[in-house]
């Protein structure tokens, strides 16, 4: 991962789980939720999500100890992210990561109110690099989900 590349996506991720607290500390005994839309499967994005849990591990977030992440998975087929976004609201998500254009695309579409973190990655030495951007930085709680 480049430095300062994953710091970026993990922050934003861990900005957009801070956000709703007042007070902008992580809540005790709180467990985040964030639904992580895949463009392909688990099996050849498994380079990625391992960076992936590792930055959100430094930043004090661990995997079913206080943050849960909802994996879902296109295999190619872009037309399921509706469907896919559909159920990531139905979840109540706390945050919404996506892993490409498409993706961005739908969860735009199919929410207005859960933070939306858009990623880019290249494969490369080192072996994976994020790029990441809030894709709708504020979010209102008046607009139906």
């Amino acid at each position: 991962m480049a430095e300062g590349e994953g710091f970026f996506l993990l922050t934003s991720v861990a900005g957009a789980l801070a956000a709703p607290l007042e007070a902008g500390a992580q809540q005790a005994g709180r467990v985040y939720r964030i639904a992580y839309l895949g463009n392909s499967s688990a099996a050849l994005e498994a380079e990625l999500l391992s960076a992936f849990r590792e930055g959100l591990r430094e930043l004090n977030y661990v995997e079913t100890r206080n943050v849960l992440i909802q994996y879902r998975w296109a295999e190619g087929q872009y037309d399921r992210f509706p469907a896919l976004v559909a159920e990531a609201v139905q979840l109540k998500v706390d945050v919404i990561v996506t892993a490409g254009t498409p993706a961005v695309l739908a969860a735009k579409e199919g929410t207005r109110t859960i933070p939306i973190v858009g990623q880019r990655w290249a494969i490369r030495s080192p072996p994976v690099s994020f790029r990441a951007s809030h894709v709708r930085a504020e979010t209102s709680r008046a607009q139906p989900p």
